[in-house]
């Protein structure tokens, strides 16, 4: 009987371990752990990471995907020239950890601009962790379309964007 009940315990002990240690968790597993992405507001805004030593790798054309009701969204797409560490000067302790970055060392991979008539509502930063086999994204919003990306969230690179208010409204 006390064999089986320690067999039982460990049992429990190591699928709670192994589920639970983010070490062997695969990319699909991470995409669903951050569905309910974890967002900072900075009011004075945020720097887009890696944008500046980044060149365009595709022009801007009409995002399919987002484009409805006679809203015309366009996407352009940038590439890091070499390797871009996300910067963790633009982040505290705290905000890494709101965001849940504050574990890896992570490295930009591709830059998307949404906009609407030319003015810029989303940047989503594509970022993977290094030595490690997953990636994240990084969204940068701005919320009142004065140019000022406000609100920055962690989610899946594969997550639906909502587009503001105002963007609507252009």
């Amino acid at each position: 009987m006390i064999n089986k009940i320690n067999c039982i315990l460990v049992s429990v002990f190591l699928v709670t371990f192994f589920n639970g240690c983010s070490v062997f968790a695969d990319k699909k597993n991470i995409s669903q752990k951050q569905s309910n992405p974890k967002e900072v507001i900075k009011e004075d805004g945020w720097l887009i990471t890696g944008l500046k030593n980044s060149k365009k790798s595709e022009e801007r054309r009409v995002s399919k995907g987002l484009t409805n009701e006679g809203l015309i969204v366009f996407v352009t797409n940038y590439k890091p020239e070499g390797e871009i560490e996300v910067e963790k000067g633009q982040f505290s302790g705290t905000d890494l950890q709101k965001l849940g970055l504050s574990t890896y060392i992570f490295f930009v991979e591709e830059i998307t601009a949404y906009d609407v008539n030319e003015k810029v509502f989303c940047y989503i930063v594509e970022i993977r962790a290094k030595d490690m086999n997953f990636s994240t994204a990084l969204f940068f919003f701005d919320s009142d379309g004065n140019g000022t990306f406000e609100i920055v969230k962690n989610d899946s690179p594969s997550s639906k964007i909502q587009i503001p208010e105002w963007a609507k409204n252009l």
